[in-house]
């Protein structure tokens, strides 16, 4: 669980912007102590609970205790709050089914929230979500464009591979619907 959380957090680093010290501070504390001190970790986002990223972050850690209630309150105030990285986990919740109700709409509603906050891994999971649902030509170019702005996305240049193989289905799909 411990590893888990670590790398969630490199990612989330990775994600934050040059100019987003504090989210890196949070990322780095939790990374340092999470192995040794892992109460002190909790107690340290609970005394920040009120910055959006640290209640975000005190509600992922409650999904890694299976504490999934308990988490999704904490990740739904960091939404509320117009975290992007919450209102993406949000949509994962809908779209996995995992916490919420299974429902690709609102998965889509809460992704596209967060990625037009700029958050690369909404653009990629809304282009995602937009492919697999589509049903015209309108639904697929959607779902280009949300691909094309996860590629310019620079936090996203290493899932670049990723992304290009879901741009290059959507292509294809949107020529098989031309015909």
């Amino acid at each position: 669980m411990k590893y888990i959380f670590k790398t969630l957090c490199f990612i989330f680093a990775i994600q934050s912007s040059n100019a987003d010290c504090f989210k890196k501070s949070v990322n780095n504390y939790i990374a340092t102590w999470i192995d040794k001190k892992p109460e002190t970790v909790k107690k340290y986002l609970l005394t920040n609970i009120k910055e959006p990223y640290c209640c975000f972050m005190y509600g992922t850690l409650l999904l890694y205790d299976k504490n999934m209630k308990k988490a999704d309150i904490y990740i739904t105030k960091a939404a509320n709050m117009g975290l992007p990285e919450a209102l993406n986990s949000i949509g994962d919740g809908y779209y996995s089914g995992d916490i919420r109700p299974k429902d690709h709409k609102k998965a889509l509603e809460y992704y596209r929230m967060s990625a037009k906050k700029g958050y690369g891994v909404a653009q990629f999971n809304a282009g995602v979500v937009f492919l697999k649902y589509a049903k015209s030509s309108k639904g697929i170019r959607k779902a280009i464009y949300w691909l094309n702005m996860a590629l310019k996305n620079p936090a996203m240049k290493e899932f670049k591979p990723y992304i290009l193989i879901s741009k290059q289905n959507a292509i294809e799909k949107l020529k098989s619907i031309k015909k």
